[in-house]
C-alpha cells in the first residue's frame, strides 16, 4: 500500500450502503487504531485488498463509527479488531457490543513486529496500524475480548486495590530515598532492622539518624519500646550499640 492509501475518510461522509455497494465478499476484517483522540478504522476484504482508513472522533463519534461497522457487517461475517490501548478504547468496545459487534484483541508486539512485513516499511503511522490489525485479524492471530460488566462489590473492592496500589507506589518511592540516605549516613542499620522496620522508622523520625539516637540517654528503651515484642533484646542491643560506634559524624537524615 502506498502512503496515500492511509489518507482517512472522516466518518460522518461515509455512507455504509454506498461505501460496501459492490462487495460481495462474505468476510471482512476491520482494524482499529486507537489514540486519545483520533480512532482510525481500515476494512480489509482480501489478500491486499484495504479501504481507505476511516477517522472517528474519540469519544464523539463513537456511537457513529459503531453504527458503520454494524451496518458493514449485515449479511457477511464481521471481524472487529484492535491492540489493548489502557482505557482509551473502553468506550469503544462498550459502543461496539451496544450494536452487536464483537470485539477480538491483538498482541501489541505482534503488530510492531508485522509493520514491515506488512509493507516493507518499518514506520508506523495510524491508517497504517489500523491495517496491520486487520491484516492479523485475518490471519487468525487475534483473541475474543469481550467487555465484563463487574458487580457494583467488583467495583468497589477494584476501587480499593487502585487506592492501595496508589500509597504503596508512594511508599516505595519513599523507601528508595530513605535507603539511599541511610546507605550514607548509617549503613549498618539495615543490616539489623529492614528497611521499613517501624523501630527503624521511629528512630529516624525522633533521633534523625544514628547521632541523634547515640546521643539520646534512654536510647535502648526507646527502641526497646518502639519494637515491642517485635524486636527481640539482641537486635535492640546492637542497633543502640552500631549507632554509637559506626555512622558518619554528620549523620544526620534529611
Amino acid at each position: 500500500m502506498k502512503s496515500k492509501a492511509y489518507r482517512a475518510v472522516d466518518v460522518n461522509g461515509i455512507e455504509a450502503a454506498l461505501w460496501v455497494a459492490d462487495r460481495e465478499e462474505k468476510v471482512v476484517h476491520a482494524g482499529l487504531d486507537v489514540g486519545k483522540d483520533m480512532i482510525y478504522c481500515t476494512l480489509r476484504w482480501g489478500p491486499g485488498d484495504f479501504d481507505r482508513p476511516w477517522r472517528a472522533r474519540n469519544p464523539l463519534e463513537l456511537v457513529r463509527l459503531a453504527e458503520l461497522l454494524a451496518a458493514v457487517g449485515e449479511g457477511r461475517q464481521l471481524v472487529v479488531a484492535l491492540e489493548p490501548t489502557g482505557t482509551y478504547g473502553d468506550a469503544l468496545r462498550q459502543a461496539l457490543e451496544r450494536v452487536g459487534v464483537q470485539v477480538q484483541r491483538v498482541s501489541p508486539k505482534h503488530a510492531s513486529d508485522y509493520a514491515e512485513v506488512f509493507d516493507g516499511v518499518p514506520s508506523q503511522h495510524d491508517g497504517k496500524d489500523a491495517a496491520v490489525v486487520a491484516d492479523l485479524a485475518a490471519q487468525g492471530r487475534c483473541w475474543p475480548w469481550p467487555l465484563p460488566t463487574p458487580t457494583e462489590a467488583e467495583q468497589e473492592l477494584a476501587y480499593h486495590v487502585d487506592w492501595l496500589d496508589g500509597l504503596r507506589r508512594q511508599m516505595m518511592q519513599w523507601c528508595g530515598r530513605v535507603e539511599g540516605l541511610l546507605t550514607r549516613h548509617w549503613p549498618e542499620a539495615t543490616g539489623i532492622v529492614p528497611l521499613c522496620s517501624a523501630t527503624l522508622l521511629q528512630c529516624l523520625a525522633k533521633c534523625g539518624g544514628p547521632r541523634g539516637l547515640a546521643a539520646a540517654p534512654d536510647a535502648l528503651k526507646l527502641v526497646r519500646g518502639w519494637g515491642r515484642q517485635f524486636l527481640r533484646e539482641e537486635k535492640a542491643r546492637a542497633g543502640g550499640q552500631r549507632a554509637a560506634d559506626g555512622g558518619r559524624a554528620d549523620g544526620v537524615l534529611g
